[in-house]
């Protein structure tokens, strides 16, 4: 009687068991909310307005806990709009086509930044500190980052596509808004300073050297609003 009475009160805990395992071992969300496309860990973990997010580092850990309002937004729309959380496998093709490309966009813009301001140091150079052997390489440097550029911008708009920011949306048109800019200065600058080259022209060059300034700066602004979609208005701290 003792052991069917004990068995009985076992059979409560043996349902219970499996899902308490099942919630400690397989995170909620399968993706970090901070940085997106990388897989959430149990051991990196928030609790916040009665949930548990999980994530994929203590850096982002600390990042979740400075807005965390913020990301569980972002947490939220991505997975009603089918992005980086859900599984691509289940999307539609072009949709995961983008999804795959648009993992790369991070990584791709900050070539054309840096060959922006690179050129823009050797222009400085020629311009200030009389070293025409310069030029040559600020013509590359914009040849580069122009072709980058392009590069950048596409799988920007890949990553985008078919992901609604909600509250993040201002900042993403700001970010799209300067990148696309940006991008086009620099392509122009380029474009300018091929004429000069091969029909010299200080109009044209100066201009190059006006559009590449501008483009350095459009670049650098959307940077720092990509930068806040992805980390958060605090990402840079002092």
């Amino acid at each position: 009687m003792r052991g069917t009475v004990l068995a009985a009160g076992m059979l409560p805990a043996l349902f219970l068991v499996p899902v308490s395992l099942t919630r400690a071992d397989e995170p909620v969300n399968r993706y970090c909310p901070v940085m997106p496309g990388t897989l959430a860990r149990q051991e990196y973990h928030a609790d916040w307005n009665g949930r548990r997010i999980f994530l994929c580092c203590e850096r982002c850990v600390e990042r979740f806990r400075r807005d965390p309002e913020y990301y569980a937004h972002i947490l939220d729309v991505q997975q009603a709009a089918g992005g980086f959380i859900a599984d691509p496998a289940g999307s539609p093709g072009g949709f995961r086509a983008a999804w795959f490309f648009g993992q790369f966009h991070p990584v791709a813009v900050h070539f054309p930044i840096a060959f922006a301001w690179g050129a823009l140091l050797s222009e400085t150079l020629v311009l200030l500190a009389g070293m025409p052997r310069w030029r040559m390489i600020t013509r590359f440097l914009l040849d580069a980052g122009s072709f980058s550029a392009v590069v950048g911008v596409v799988l920007g708009l890949a990553s985008a596509h078919g992901v609604d920011f909600g509250g993040a949306a201002h900042t993403l048109t700001l970010h799209r808004l300067f990148g696309l800019s940006g991008g086009a200065l620099l392509v122009l600058a380029a474009a300018m300073r091929e004429i000069a080259v091969r029909r010299p022209s200080g109009a044209a060059e100066a201009a190059s050297s006006v559009l590449l300034a501008a483009a350095a700066a459009f670049l650098s602004i959307a940077a720092w609003h990509g930068g806040v979609l992805a980390h958060g208005a605090g990402h840079i701290a002092f």
